[in-house]
C-alpha cells in the first residue's frame, strides 16, 4: 500500500470544446488528468442545451471563458487546450492573456483564412434545419467521432444552437487569422492534426509550430478530425508529455 500524501494539483488546464459539441468531449481527458491537475471545461457562447446565448466573434468566447474560469484568480500555470473552433478561442484566449496562460495546444483548427469565408459560413447557417434531423444529426457525429454514449447530448445542442450562432461561429472559424501577440510568445505550444485530415491544415499547422518561439507540431496516426475523441489514449499520452508529467495506460 503506497501511504504517501498525496500531490497538489499542478496547476491548470483549460480545455475549450469545438464548434457544435460540449464539454463533455473531454470526458478522457479529464478521467485521465484529473487529481494531477485543476480542471477547467467552459461552455462556448451559444452552446447551451437551452439555446440561450448567441456566438458572435472569437474574442468575445474568449472573454466568456475568461469570465467562466475567473482566470485572473487562478493561482498557478495555466495552459489552455483547444480542438477546432476551440483552439481557434484558446489562441485569442492566450494573446488576450499573456501574463496568465503559460501554454496552449491547438488541436486540428484552421489557422489561415480560407476564400470566401462569408459564404461558407452563410451555407452552413442555410444547412442548420438539417441538424434537427436525428439521421443527419449522425452522420456529422460520426465525422466528429462523437461516441453514441454521448450523441443525446450531441443532438440536443444540434436542435438547440440558433442559426446566427452558427454563422458567426462558421464565419469566425474560415476567415480566422492568429493573433499577432500569440505568434510572438515564447510560451510553450503543442500544435497536433490527424493525419487524415485535410492536407492543408496538416500543412498550414505544421508550417506555424516552425515559425513559433516555442512550437512543436505532432501528427496522430490513423485519425481525422476529433483527435481527443477518436484517439483518447494517444491523445492523452502526448498531452501528458507535453505537460512534463509522466503518462500512464489508459485503455
Amino acid at each position: 500500500m503506497n501511504n504517501s500524501p498525496a500531490q497538489a494539483p499542478e496547476g491548470h488546464l483549460v480545455f475549450v470544446h469545438g464548434g457544435g459539441v460540449g464539454p463533455w468531449m473531454w470526458r478522457a481527458q479529464k478521467e485521465f488528468l484529473e487529481g494531477r491537475f485543476h480542471i477547467h471545461t467552459p461552455v462556448l457562447p451559444g452552446h447551451s442545451p437551452t439555446g440561450s446565448g448567441r456566438y458572435t466573434t472569437h474574442a468575445d468566447a474568449a472573454r466568456h471563458v475568461a469570465e467562466q474560469i475567473n482566470l485572473d484568480a487562478l493561482q498557478g500555470d495555466v495552459r489552455v487546450i483547444g480542438f477546432s473552433v476551440g483552439g481557434q478561442v484558446a489562441m485569442e484566449l492566450a494573446a488576450a492573456h499573456p501574463d496568465r496562460v503559460a501554454g496552449t495546444v491547438i488541436v486540428s483548427s484552421v489557422v489561415l483564412p480560407w476564400r470566401h469565408a462569408a459564404s461558407l459560413a452563410a451555407l452552413s447557417a442555410a444547412a442548420a434545419p438539417l441538424a434537427r434531423l436525428r439521421s443527419f444529426a449522425r452522420a456529422q457525429a460520426k465525422q466528429l467521432y462523437v461516441g453514441e454514449h454521448d450523441f443525446e447530448a450531441y443532438f440536443e445542442l444540434s436542435r438547440a444552437m440558433h442559426r446566427e450562432s452558427l454563422r458567426n461561429l462558421m464565419h469566425a472559424n474560415f476567415s480566422f487569422r492568429v493573433p499577432a501577440a500569440f505568434t510572438r510568445s515564447t510560451h510553450p505550444a503543442l500544435l497536433l492534426a490527424g493525419e487524415n485530415e485535410q492536407k492543408a491544415m496538416i500543412t498550414n499547422l505544421e508550417r506555424m509550430a516552425r515559425e513559433l518561439p516555442n512550437g512543436r507540431f505532432e501528427s496522430v496516426a490513423g485519425v481525422a478530425h476529433g483527435i481527443p475523441m477518436a484517439a483518447a489514449a494517444e491523445f492523452n499520452e502526448l498531452l501528458s508529455s507535453w505537460l512534463g508529467t509522466p503518462g500512464t495506460e489508459n485503455g
